[in-house]
């Protein structure tokens, strides 16, 4: 049977049209490295839409003063066990490299992106500039952003009276399970991965390098020495005194930087 070429372009116009119906969600990790207690990764999961799981390397945020190869040494660890770990969910990470609202704006061209499902990130001046910028992006291109707390801090407090009641029930809230499955996605093609020596990340790391990894955070917190000691240090929170020298003193524990990058949540060890 012989179509005309009137038939044919309105069969490309309507997969188009089927194409672009069909709506996409991501899961902006950021500083939270992990699928187990990830609010935002659970609240896509249950969503009947495609769900891209995203972790963008800025190259702009490898230019900052606090930022160094040793701590991209240390994310690219948990990239990697991030990736097995939603494989086995059903969809593997999607990494993507440029700025930030222009790899969304791209995104929504190609996929029709509903929501973007991120956590809050305590960072700095760039960070700040750099959300403002996807806010101001899903505004205009009518992507819904939806932003979730994942610590202590409390944003847009008119005074700091209720902060630590907000800060106790919310560091108190049952710990969030981990998605059963994600809905994959189709022709989302991931950048490579750079490799933990690439230029982009500054000068070779002087000395040891701590692994990185949920694997190896889980390993470090079941460690007998260094799980009771971090839990003795972290029940001493009664005097400002007492919190200078806790944190002094939680710097050097293996688990303080996985806490830092969110590779494990950290209400288990404010519950404990």
């Amino acid at each position: 049977m012989s179509h005309t070429p009137c038939v044919i372009a309105q069969t490309i116009r309507t997969n188009q049209k089927l194409k672009m119906s069909q709506t996409h969600n991501i899961v902006w990790f950021k500083r939270d490295l992990r699928v187990n207690d990830h609010a935002p990764l659970l609240a896509a999961s249950r969503q009947d839409a495609p769900v891209i799981p995203l972790y963008i390397v800025e190259p702009d945020q490898w230019l900052q003063p606090d930022a160094s190869r040793r701590h991209w040494h240390f994310i690219h660890d948990c990239l990697c066990d991030l990736n097995k770990e939603l494989r086995e969910l059903g969809q593997e990470l999607i990494i993507k490299i440029g700025h930030a609202a222009d790899i969304f704006a791209q995104l929504h061209s190609d996929h029709h992106i509903g929501t973007i499902y991120t956590h809050e990130e305590t960072g700095n001046l760039w960070s700040y500039q750099r959300d403002i910028a996807v806010q101001n992006l899903c505004s205009g291109l009518n992507i819904e952003l939806g932003t979730t707390p994942t610590n202590g801090i409390v944003r847009k407090l008119r005074s700091r009276d209720s902060w630590s009641n907000i800060r106790n029930k919310r560091m108190m809230e049952a710990i969030n399970p981990r998605p059963n499955a994600l809905p994959s996605v189709e022709r989302c093609q991931s950048d490579p991965l750079p490799e933990k020596c690439d230029p982009m990340f500054g000068n070779l790391p002087i000395g040891r390098v701590q692994k990185g990894g949920r694997i190896q955070a889980v390993k470090d917190s079941n460690d007998r020495v260094i799980g009771e000691s971090f839990c003795e240090v972290n029940r001493r929170r009664s005097s400002r005194r007492g919190i200078r020298e806790n944190f002094h003193r939680l710097s050097g524990h293996k688990i303080y930087l996985a806490l830092i990058f969110w590779t494990c949540s950290d209400k288990p060890y404010f519950q404990t």
